[in-house]
This record gives structure tokens, sequence and C-alpha cells, in this order.
């Protein structure tokens, strides 16, 4: 099963490397990978073309002049692209397990109904982790505690004020879906989000992002809404990067009217009588363990990346 993965990147050519130097020690080798360099650097292209290089996978890279132009257009040309079965996000700064791939291919080879993922996450500085995304099904929060695994002194940015008065809500509701179809409720933030390409196909007249800020919810719920099926995997297979800098008050400004943009778009898209189409995978690996277990793989990951790069480039 060929899996296509996707990168946006702006001006972080280290991060870049990393990032592809993770693809590249994939244990599953059917990939292809196409970069979308926004508003694209010398740099980058020459990390693009090295990397090509020392590969026979197929690499794409694509660049626009104007700034954030690429992160919304992305979704929609990738789709138009791709030769993988199954589509795999991965931001430039965030890494990979070796096995990620892999367990997805056999996900989806095991789950013919399945048509969409999003899954657990592991913040990492430098070498060493810290926590767990703590990503759940949408049910699992109710819009009083969905913000409390990232309300802690280092959890930009969630700590801010301004995010609980765009999610504020008085009364605890249970959640049914993805964006919960209410202007007042909360939504999660996802990573390690796989789709099954000839799924998307089916309704991509209907499906296009819109947003920079929080095109991860628009385009999962988008497709939620338009009936196809989804899980959460468990199992810990995406590294997101800590990030010591702070969102400034403009992009806060944006992110609110991108989240309410979001919200009313989805109504728009909701099928009538809508019933959210999801499930557990059952896997007797989608399994997720104490922190400390997954340190000592993730540092010897890290070793293999910095050897990797210093290879390739």
């Amino acid at each position: 099963m060929k899996i296509t993965v996707c990168i946006r990147t702006y001006k972080r050519p280290q991060f870049l490397k990393e990032a592809l130097a993770s693809i590249s020690l994939q244990t599953h080798k059917d990939w292809e990978v196409i970069i979308f360099d926004d508003a694209g650097s010398e740099e980058n292209f020459s990390i693009y073309s090295k990397f090509k290089q020392a590969h026979s996978n197929s690499i794409t890279y694509i660049t626009r002049a104007v700034l954030m132009d690429l992160f919304k257009d992305s979704w929609n040309i990738a789709f138009d692209l791709a030769k993988g079965e199954i589509m795999v996000r991965l931001d430039d700064d965030d890494l990979l397990a070796e096995n990620t791939l892999e367990f997805i291919s056999r996900v989806y080879e095991e789950n013919s109904r399945l048509d969409f993922t999003y899954g657990e996450s592991i913040k990492f500085e430098e070498d060493t982790l810290i926590s767990f995304m703590d990503t759940k099904f949408p049910w699992e929060h109710t819009t009083k505690n969905a913000w409390a695994p990232y309300t802690n002194p280092e959890g930009w940015p969630w700590v801010d004020p301004w995010m609980w008065y765009v999610n504020f809500y008085k009364e605890e509701k249970p959640m049914t879906s993805i964006v919960h179809a209410s202007r007042k409720n909360c939504f999660c933030v996802y990573h390690l989000l796989t789709m099954r390409v000839s799924s998307v196909d089916k309704v991509k007249h209907l499906f296009n992002v819109t947003t920079h800020f929080c095109d991860d919810l628009e385009a999962l719920s988008s497709l939620e809404y338009l009936g196809l099926h989804y899980s959460c995997i468990r199992k810990p297979l995406y590294f997101t990067r800590k990030h010591e800098e702070n969102i400034s008050q403009h992009n806060k400004t944006n992110f609110r009217e991108d989240i309410e943009r979001v919200r009313n778009k989805v109504d728009r898209l909701r099928l009538p009588n809508f019933k959210s189409s999801n499930s557990f995978i059952v896997d007797k690996d989608n399994i997720k363990q104490e922190l400390e277990t997954y340190q000592p793989k993730f540092k010897e990951l890290c070793n293999k990346i910095s050897r990797h790069i210093n290879v390739i480039w």
C-alpha cells in the first residue's frame, strides 16, 4: 500500500531535514512525499533536491511566492497529486516513529470501511519526551474538561484566556461530533491526520479547506459531516515539537475568526439525520503505555535522524 506524506514548511530548514529523515527511516518503504514550501526559499529547495537524489521514491516540491497561500490550498492540491492510497499529514517540525507508516498501512488494510483517522502524539524537546497530547474521541470530552490536558505552565497557547473566551460554555455537554455543531463548544487538537484518498475523492467537490489557523479541525469535521467513517488511534506514532514562542495577538484574532468560520461551514455541510460514524480500532498494539516506556526508542530515533541528516545533507 503506497502512502503519500504531505509536509508544509516555512523557513525551518533544520526541522524540515529532521521530518524528512523520519520518513526516510520508515519500516514501510512504499511512500512518496509532497513538500509544500510556503513562500519558498533556496535552502529548502536544496534540501528537497538532495533528498530526492538520495531516494527512488517520488518526491514533489511545490512553492508559491505569497506567504500563507499554500497552507490551506495544500489540502486540495495534495489530493490531486497523490499517487498513494493513504495520505498522511506531517508538520515540518514534527517527527514520525519508525513504524508509523507500517502501522497506518495495516490499520487501513484491516478496516476496509475506515476513511480517516487522527491519533495520539507526544510532545518533545530535543531528544526528550515531555508529555502526551492526550488525544480522545469527541464523546470522551465535556465542555469543561476538554482543555484540561493543556492547562499547564508550558501549555502554549492553551493557557491564554482568549482560548477560554472562544470556547466558554456554562453547562457541561457531551460531545457527539468532531466540531460539535455548536459555535460555543470546544474542539480538540489533531495530529497524525490520515485519510483514504479514494474516500475523500468521493466528496472532494464539497471538501475545501479555507482556514489557515485551524485547518486540521476544518478538514476532519468536514469529512465527518459528509458521512465518512473515522477512528482515533491510541498508539503514539507521532512526535510534536515544543516551541518557546508565544502566539501573537494578531494570530489570536485570526484563530478565533477561523474557528467561527469552520463551525458555520460544517453546519452547512452536515448531512440530514447526521450521526457520527466512528469506532475504536481494535488492535493488540493499539495501546498507550507510560511515557517513560517510549523514551529509549525516541532517543534512538533522534540519533538515527542525526546520522541520516549527515549522510544526505
